[in-house]
């Protein structure tokens, strides 16, 4: 199943399971790897506007 998180604008990005912020940003701003718990991730942006 699919988990998203949500940072604000400016917000340090964190492992979305532990917190951590130990994280593998080899291949970012793509992917991203937690070095705390292990967990694999993809990073990706949206748009987001008020109309």
């Amino acid at each position: 199943m699919e988990k998203r998180k949500e940072y604000a604008e400016g917000e340090i990005i964190t492992c979305p399971r532990c917190g951590g912020d130990d994280l593998d940003c080899e291949e970012a701003p793509d992917k991203g790897k937690c070095l705390t718990c292990g967990l694999e991730f993809t990073i990706r942006q949206v748009a987001v506007w008020e109309e």
